[in-house]
């Protein structure tokens, strides 16, 4: 920062983020002078017979002339690039000037490429071989021109690019005695600019869908756009205020990230003396639970568990809630259908949905043989009125699949329940649809509703509809007190939609037995089965907000969340739904914490560290690759720590106070993820696997901060958080297993290891990846 002006245009780079692309430049144009040169030192000896060759000579030496100046330049550049630190751009003011001088060369360097195809076509010098020398020397003629053409046309493209506006100067605060605070805001938030972003993104999503063919919507859409410009700018807009670019940006996720991971390193340091204490004193090893003992020597990062409460297998509630998640889980990752199963098996998932799908005796044998395990249940069960009912494929109801039913055939693959039956499934998806399913548990005995995430461009825009909406009408409806009752925008549409749709297909009131219309022979059998909503990502909020609309119908609602957004409901009722509502968090899955108020203070935080930075941009990103990793203080400035104040701490400034002007005008209710939250937390890494996991229960407070980790986006992916929650139980159970076994004579050595563990990681500092 701040951004570069050429042109009387200001480009979305900043002057320090130029080291790299010119140092690269300067590589590549040094390689191909050595290369010319040797051309010419090689070509030498068969030019020698040839008169009035003088021009063609003179144009090689003009060539390399522009090419040894441009390097010049480019060395000017990367040297000027270096200088300074990220908020103050004083001492690299020159930049502007040298690209300009850098475009003239590109100018000269095209004019050099035209002198030179014309003097291929046009030159006829006279030697001895005729033929041999003038294709020798028309070789070298268009490949000296045709390497100058790309250069100059590289550097075109790339400014080109990165352009912006026109060069405006930055809104100053209005210094007028009055205050008029709506004036202030009107010029942060008009509805001009808000118009511009709403067309930027209808724009983008179209792009989009062009791009991926209409495989994942975008393509028909009548979103509220006015709605996301709003998000968008109260979040992000800054580039009328803030003189940054992308990389500022960029540079000040990084320095977040130290600061993060010297935060850890002083939690460690500090619990590990805790639990060193508790030791000394006998608490430690009688509070910790049975199966946990073990972890608690072994894991390496165990102090992050803390002094939170860990599941324990002695508690049947605990291992229950475990053991429900695990299993209710895989039908939230079996409604992303054939997208998902065919990412996983990518080789043989085509063929096997294509054809489980569009052949209807493969398809037909499958529901014969769970309609056969269930007859095994049910002794009353009629298979053969089962058959004959079904032979006009009426059931199940199916809406949106295509001709080769794949999402269908995908579904019931990756829920991999043998006595499982599909009810009813709609695949339909745009802005105000999603796609669910009911199917019927007949192990669990339980009527599963299974919402889609996140997976087309019309879930990304629902996502961004994130402002809280009333459930006052919401709830007068549908028979709950929504009174002082908020909810994420988008989630809260489509779930309106959801539990209009299921009241209208009459499914769930069918197979209850609430309705006299018979609607398969296995309606009686569903009678007294439990209701279970279960959705990941989106389709875990969505979920959550049904189960409230339908909880006063059907007071058995269960709801299972798997990774839900975090600003999904207001505080008060994301408690008082722990009762029926399971929330399940991957480590440092990034979705359960974002929420508008956990962005807008990282907003805040990034823009400070920006400003606070002692280095330049290349060593901010340079240090993502030493190890051991640097301390914050070593790239930025502490808080109280004296420094020269720069224009960009006085635009900081007045960004603060616009900004408690938009949060005046426009207040924003914070947002909670919902229900019981149970978090897994990795407490030991391994090299050969993704690691080890202790499921702890959390509280909201705990995910009011945005984590920078490699794994926030991989935590958050639905094959990833339900296998591992899978085996999380499987491993629990083995070692709660294993240490009621091993339980007696072996406490005292354990206590003693323990203690000696604590001391020496305390010493060491231990490893905070």
């Amino acid at each position: 920062m701040p951004s570069i002006f050429f042109m009387n245009r200001r480009l979305s780079v900043g002057g320090d983020e130029l080291s790299i692309p010119s140092l690269c430049s300067i590589i590549l144009r040094t390689f191909w002078c050595f290369a010319i040169v040797v051309m010419m030192m090689e070509a030498r000896s068969d030019l020698t017979d040839c008169e009035s060759t003088g021009l063609v000579n003179f144009y090689f030496i003009a060539s390399l002339t522009c090419f040894v100046l441009a390097i010049g330049l480019e060395m000017m550049i990367f040297n000027n690039s270096l200088k300074g630190v990220i908020a103050d751009s004083s001492v690299r003011s020159k930049i502007g000037h040298l690209l300009m001088v850098h475009m003239g060369f590109g100018m000269g360097q095209l004019c050099l490429a035209i002198i030179g195809i014309s003097l291929a076509f046009l030159f006829e010098p006279s030697c001895a071989n005729d033929d041999k020398s003038h294709l020798l020397l028309r070789v070298l003629l268009l490949t000296l021109s045709l390497s100058q053409i790309v250069d100059a046309s590289v550097l075109c493209c790339c400014c080109i690019l990165v352009v912006g506006a026109k060069t405006n100067s930055l809104f100053e605060p209005n210094n007028d005695e009055s205050g008029n605070v709506s004036f202030e805001y009107e010029l942060l938030a008009s509805e001009n600019m808000e118009k511009a972003l709403a067309e930027r993104c209808k724009w983008l999503c179209q792009v989009l869908s062009c791009i991926s063919c209409k495989q994942f919507g975008g393509h028909d859409l009548e979103a509220d756009f006015a709605h996301l410009a709003r998000v968008v700018a109260r979040i992000f807009h800054t580039e009328d205020y803030l003189d940054i670019v992308p990389s500022d940006v960029v540079a000040g996720i990084v320095l977040l990230r130290s600061r993060q991971r010297d935060e850890n390193k002083r939690k460690e340091i500090c619990r590990l003396s805790v639990m060193t204490e508790d030791v000394e004193s006998g608490r430690s090893v009688n509070d910790i639970p049975l199966q946990y003992k073990n972890r608690v020597m072994k894991h390496n990062k165990w102090w992050r568990v803390g002094a939170r409460k860990v599941l324990d297998m002695e508690n049947s509630e605990d291992k229950r809630l475990l053991d429900e998640a695990a299993y209710f889980s895989r039908y939230a990752l079996a409604i992303y259908s054939w997208y998902l199963y065919i990412f996983d098996h990518p080789l043989c998932g085509p063929c096997e949905v294509c054809m489980f799908g569009s052949l209807n005796c493969t398809r037909n044998f499958h529901r014969r043989q769970r309609r056969r395990a269930m007859a095994k249940q049910n002794d009353s069960f009629d298979s053969e009125e089962f058959e004959l009912r079904n032979c006009s494929n009426k059931f199940p109801i199916v809406k949106g699949d295509n001709c080769f039913h794949t999402h269908e055939a995908a579904l019931l693959k990756v829920a991999g329940l043998n006595d499982c039956e599909l009810a009813f499934a709609t695949f339909q998806n745009d802005v105000n649809l999603t796609p669910y399913a009911i199917l019927i548990d007949h192990e669990r005995k339980s009527i599963v509703i299974t919402i889609r995430g996140t997976m087309s461009f019309d879930d990304c825009i629902v996502d961004a509809l994130a402002e809280p909406c009333s459930m006052e009408a919401c709830g007068e409806k549908w028979g709950f007190d929504g009174k002082d009752m908020h909810a994420h925008k988008g989630a809260l549409d489509r779930a309106k939609w959801v539990r209009e749709n299921i009241k209208e297909m009459g499914v769930l009131k069918s197979l209850t037995g609430n309705d006299k219309k018979e609607y398969s022979p296995l309606s009686n059998s569903c009678r007294n089965y439990d209701i279970r909503v279960v959705g990941h990502s989106l389709g875990a909020g969505i979920a959550v907000l049904v189960g409230y609309m339908l909880q006063p119908q059907y007071p058995s609602v269960r709801c299972l969340a798997v990774s839900p957004p975090g600003g999904l409901i207001d505080p008060s009722h994301a408690k008082s739904c722990k009762s029926f509502v399971l929330s399940v968090i991957l480590h440092n899955d990034m979705v359960p914490r974002l929420a508008m108020k956990t962005l807008e203070e990282m907003r805040d935080e990034i823009l400070e560290l920006i400003g606070r930075a002692k280095v330049n941009k290349t060593t901010v990103m340079r240090s993502l690759l030493k190890n051991p990793k640097p301390c914050l203080s070593e790239l930025a400035y502490e808080r109280d720590e004296p420094r020269a104040p720069t224009a960009y701490d006085r635009q900081l400034n007045h960004f603060r106070v616009w900004m408690s002007q938009v949060n005046t005008a426009r207040p924003n209710f914070k947002l909670d993820p919902p229900g019981r939250l149970l978090h897994l937390i990795k407490t030991h890494r391994k090299f050969n696997r993704t690691g080890t996991y202790t499921p702890v229960w959390s509280d909201p407070d705990d995910f009011n901060e945005m984590v920078i980790s490699s794994s926030m986006f991989t935590d958050h992916w639905p094959t990833r958080t339900v296998p591992i929650l899978s085996e999380t139980l499987q491993e629990l159970v083995k070692e709660y297993e294993e240490a009621r076994e091993s339980m007696g004579s072996n406490g005292r050595r354990q206590s003693a290891e323990f203690l000696e563990m604590c001391g020496a990681r305390k010493t060491s500092g231990g490893d905070f990846l």
